[in-house]
């Protein structure tokens, strides 16, 4: 190696490979679906590796090292991508001068979910969201947040449409507007193929704006 060609000291020559970042991706695809289907605790990282049909074991542990990770890794492989349709849906709601109307808020936060699909047409990423909530884990949704700040806007302009009575209550309310949504979401998924699930999916964005702002 000539000298012009060296490193610089202190540093390592990197490159990126195509071929580690297609394993990656298809670990977080095949795990998304694994734990939508079975829960987080349900699923071990070896049948996650075998899912993309590797004879490495500990293929997924090599990648991410351990379940948490991966969880985590999920979400930086999604949320970008939703964080900015989100933002793309606020911003028409602005335009129509809906920004503080908790349905056209539920529906700019929801509408992602709904729209992304993997590639046998399930709603994997809710599917995961929603075996997430009753998991050990998390929390790790949490501590990735201020990373997507989109989503966060939305929750605050929705908490603040809210009758102050009722704001203590978001984050609860809106746990329980996950489990409406991605319920929802669910029977879609299981629902003949020639059933529409866009009307199902609209009753129950105005079920969870309805639920939200229930008296108490």
């Amino acid at each position: 190696m000539s000298k012009a060609n060296a490193p610089a000291p202190g540093k390592s020559r990197t490159r990126n490979d195509p071929r580690k970042e297609a394993t990656r991706i298809a670990i977080m695809e095949a795990a998304e679906t694994l734990f939508a289907q079975s829960g987080i605790e349900g699923v071990s990282l070896r049948q996650i590796g075998a899912a993309i049909g590797s004879s490495n074991t500990s293929v997924v542990a090599y990648h991410f090292g351990s379940k948490e990770a991966l969880v985590e890794a999920i979400f930086h492989y999604r949320l970008p991508a939703i964080d900015a349709r989100r933002r793309e849906l606020l911003q028409e709601a602005l335009g129509a001068g809906n920004g503080n109307d908790p349905l056209t808020l539920l529906r700019a936060i929801w509408l992602p979910l709904f729209e992304q699909v993997n590639e046998t047409g399930q709603h994997s990423y809710a599917g995961f969201m929603s075996m997430l909530m009753y998991s050990t884990v998390g929390d790790i949704r949490l501590a990735v947040s201020s990373d997507y700040p989109t989503t966060n806007e939305l929750g605050e302009r929705l908490q603040a449409a809210m009758p102050d009575a009722l704001k203590p209550l978001f984050d609860t309310r809106m746990l329980m507007n996950t489990v409406m949504v991605t319920g929802a979401l669910k029977m879609i998924d299981q629902a003949p193929a020639a059933v529409d699930g866009a009307p199902l999916f609209a009753d129950t964005l105005r079920m969870a704006a309805a639920a939200l702002l229930a008296p108490r």
